[in-house]
């Protein structure tokens, strides 16, 4: 179930042009050094309570906990050089938090990562947090947890997916190519759910040109006919 989230405060061993700080009401980590990085990490919290929403709140506080402090040790490790080449660029990371479903039974949601490195220009891309009580306990689940067994639930959300983007006005240029033939791996497990369908989200550059930017997709239960209504979404479809 793991423990609740640690509140983090300033360290006395850290820079003091580092501010460490507990950002209320969510949560969040921020480090700042003016002209060299400019870090603010949040994940998500969920506060139906129940051992969903615990596991589900340990699983983001660790992930924030390991982002934030990656991204500042990259920062303090590459910046040093990157100035001395007489670059204006800095570090930048913001992560915003999303919840899509926050209920006993299913706590869903994502964050929305800008990442710059000093570089031309930054990228754009999402991490998921799923998590519901599967084979008695509270553990995160994937695509096929909420597809009846032995449904091809990549194959069918894939099918969906590409007849929605391409009756869009904007279809992403991997789209309307063919390039893109499905889901990957990578792409079938960045999904939440909602009373509305799963909204996939893709990172910059999954489904066309960086320019392109990142993309969201929702695709309605009904277009899904392998889909458990009563399974773990059970009380969250309408």
């Amino acid at each position: 179930m793991g423990n609740p989230p640690e509140r983090f405060g300033a360290k006395r061993t850290m820079s003091p042009l580092i501010v460490l700080a507990l950002l209320a009401p969510q949560t969040g980590l921020v480090a700042k050094k003016a002209g060299w990085w400019d870090v603010a990490v949040a994940y998500p919290r969920f506060t139906a309570g129940g051992p969903v929403a615990r596991a589900a709140n340990a699983a983001s506080a660790a992930r924030e906990r390991k982002v934030f402090a990656g991204f500042v040790a990259d920062a303090k490790r590459e910046m040093p050089d990157i100035k001395k080449q007489g670059s204006p660029g800095s570090y930048q990371l913001d992560t915003t938090p999303h919840k899509t479903a926050d209920n006993r039974a299913v706590c869903s949601g994502y964050v929305e990562r800008y990442d710059y490195l000093a570089g031309a220009h930054g990228t754009t891309g999402y991490e998921v947090l799923n998590y519901a009580v599967l084979r008695g306990w509270a553990q995160a689940f994937t695509l096929k947890d909420v597809f009846r067994r032995g449904e091809d639930a990549v194959g069918q959300t894939s099918r969906a997916l590409k007849s929605i983007i391409l009756a869009g006005k904007d279809a992403p240029s991997g789209v309307a190519s063919g390039d893109w033939k499905g889901l990957t791996e990578a792409e079938s497990h960045r999904f939440v759910v909602g009373r509305l369908g799963l909204l996939f989200l893709f990172n910059q550059y999954d489904l066309g040109a960086g320019a392109e930017g990142p993309r969201q997709y929702l695709v309605p239960y009904a277009k899904l006919p392998g889909i458990d209504r009563k399974g773990i979404l059970k009380g969250l479809i309408p």
